[in-house]
């Protein structure tokens, strides 16, 4: 997840929704590469599965990072919150 002063980005729901590119500052403008920005959230999101059988070794993060190839879906994370937090009790938020 990624912090902003609002509190924290649900990145799984922005994702899921095509939106990544929201989580970049926009004090970054045009330097960034969006492809790899892309990636690098798609990836971000494989390493947080819930499962961590899910999840990638270290040497399959940075051959990912360092590729262009097709990535696997990644699984809802363990953590995610949702847009709701007020309506969900804090014992049953995380897993």
């Amino acid at each position: 997840m990624f912090i902003q002063s609002s509190g924290f980005v649900p990145t799984w729901g922005l994702h899921n929704e095509g939106k990544s590119l929201q989580l970049v500052d926009k004090c970054l403008g045009d330097s960034i590469n969006v492809s790899q920005v892309i990636r690098l959230i798609h990836v971000d999101l494989l390493c947080v599965q819930r499962h961590p059988k899910d999840r990638p070794t270290m040497t399959s993060v940075i051959l990912m990072l360092g590729g262009e190839g097709p990535l696997p879906s990644p699984k809802e994370p363990g953590f995610y919150i949702g847009e709701n937090m007020q309506d969900t009790p804090q014992s049953s938020r995380y897993y």
